[in-house]
């Protein structure tokens, strides 16, 4: 399977997921982000995982939401890495900040513990600072 029909399937998912019908949605997904990641689409599985995130989060699965999560934090930090054109960047610096915010929730709602509220407090620092740098690289260009 090519980008589009892929793409295709997490629109569809999310529309699903507005629409209230989780499980739907996560049949609708199931599969997108491995099939994309053999295809090497950093941007699309960034994405597919965030998508399945959600849905998870939906569910009332927090563990799988988590899991989900950390891999689409894993793809994006790789994707700002290997962006070079300009129009990339800017398509880039909007809303990916939605990775890093359901971080901290789901640390957050883990519990009350010096653990989860050190590794809220490094999302929320590692969302800072990426931001920055993608804010002085757009504009020193």
């Amino acid at each position: 399977m090519g980008e589009a029909p892929e793409l295709a399937q997490l629109l569809l998912a999310r529309i699903h997921l507005d629409r209230g019908e989780t499980h739907l949605a996560k049949k609708t997904c199931m599969g997108a982000p491995d099939r994309l990641e053999s295809a090497e689409t950093p941007a699309l599985s960034y994405q597919a995982w965030y998508v399945l995130g959600v849905i998870e989060e939906a569910i009332g699965e927090p563990r799988q939401a988590y899991r989900a999560y950390l891999r689409a934090h894993h793809h994006l930090e790789n994707l700002r890495s290997h962006l070079k054109a300009e129009e990339m960047k800017i398509a880039f610096l909007k809303d990916k900040l939605e990775v890093y915010e359901a971080l901290v929730r789901m640390c957050l709602e883990r519990g009350d513990t010096a653990a989860n509220r050190e590794a809220a407090f490094h999302y929320i620092e590692q969302a800072k600072s990426r931001s920055l740098a993608d804010l002085i690289a757009f504009r020193s260009q």
